[in-house]
């Protein structure tokens, strides 16, 4: 085996333990502990810190080597709009680029690469540094979540630690995949909400609001995920009398404000509004179609269709499919490792079952 798949089976034989102990800690009862060790606690997370940040910044320009294809798709699209203010398709400064013709491209990483290339030029280690930065902000706020989730200081170490190290997430740091960055925007806005819930301060809730906005620019399933999660805790939280009908709908008010371009290119793409171009900016419309191999349709082939789907995750997450994903296939090596799907489901178990 190679030094990186030692690493991946020690990584995660060492997260398995950091979530064993995590369990049996959380088992001996909830008192809190933030009123002892501070100082301790402190000098532990620091440590933590400084070793996220070695296991996503040394080697960055070479580890993973090359460039993975969505990487470079939105790298060049970064390094068009950076230099001549047009996407790969000549639309000035779009609300979100395209990048294949069809989506599956991230605005905000997309944009953030603009601004890296415009302060430090480009490169490989340019491409990577703020998701693998995000990264590591990832594992602060991770930390900053469970403090005020369990008001335990080992807790949120055990928590924090167990980021640092994980595989996933070292690999996701690394690279400038268009879903990379949305750990860290969803994680800065659920922590957000717990202030908000904390301190009952309209503003903080509003905050909150807008950065769950701005997470729905990360990735395609955030249109999902978000709207469904947000929908859910509001009605909690209503309901558990934490946030007021007032604060709800400056909040929601909030939301739309800052989503409502992403809105707009929507409506210009899935209700047939006209595309609107301007020098200075652009609601475009898809250049291609991928709906008959990627989106389930809504006729009758979806019960097969989504059979199908359901199989061949279950089969990648298990023993392993590298046919299903040629464009991330290393002969020998399963496109994800096997003990994925028992971790995956036991992490759920957990988080139920001790939630």
């Amino acid at each position: 085996m190679r030094i990186i798949d030692y690493y991946n089976y020690i990584a995660t034989a060492a997260c398995a333990f950091i979530g064993a102990a995590a369990v049996l800690i959380y088992k001996k009862g909830k008192n809190t502990d933030l009123d002892t060790d501070k100082k301790t606690a402190d000098i532990i997370f620091i440590g933590i810190i400084l070793f996220a940040a070695a296991l996503r910044l040394i080697g960055l320009g070479s580890v993973p080597a090359g460039l993975q294809q969505d990487e470079a798709s939105l790298g060049y699209d970064a390094f068009a709009i950076a230099k001549y203010g047009v996407d790969r398709n000549g639309f000035a400064y779009p609300i979100y680029p395209i990048t294949w013709g069809c989506g599956g491209g991230s605005p905000l990483m997309i944009y953030i690469n603009v601004l890296t290339i415009k302060l430090f030029g480009t490169g490989v280690v340019k491409l990577r540094l703020l998701p693998a930065i995000l990264g590591i902000a990832t594992v602060y706020i991770f930390y900053l979540i469970l403090k005020e989730i369990t008001l335990s200081y080992k807790k949120s170490l055990f928590g924090a630690a167990f980021l640092a190290l994980c595989p996933w997430h070292i690999i996701l740091s690394r690279w400038s995949l268009d879903s990379n960055i949305m750990p860290f925007t969803l994680g800065l806005s659920v922590y957000l909400f717990i202030l908000g819930i904390k301190t009952r301060k309209t503003y903080i809730y509003c905050l909150s609001a807008a950065s769950y906005a701005v997470c729905m620019y990360s990735y395609g399933s955030a249109t999902i995920v978000v709207p469904v999660h947000l929908l859910l805790i509001s009605i909690y939280c209503l309901r558990k009398k934490v946030i007021s009908v007032k604060q709800l709908i400056l909040a929601v008010l909030t939301f739309v404000i800052v989503f409502s371009p992403l809105l707009v290119f929507y409506a210009v793409n899935y209700l047939g509004l006209p595309e609107i171009v301007t020098d200075s900016f652009s609601f475009n419309k898809f250049t291609a179609s991928r709906s008959g191999e990627v989106f389930l349709r809504f006729d009758s082939t979806l019960p097969s269709a989504l059979y199908e789907n359901i199989r061949q995750l279950l089969i990648t997450l298990t023993i392993g499919d590298n046919d299903e994903m040629l464009c991330h296939f290393i002969p020998g090596y399963a496109t994800l490792f096997e003990f994925t799907f028992p971790i995956t489901f036991l992490g759920i178990f957990l988080g139920v079952f001790f939630g």
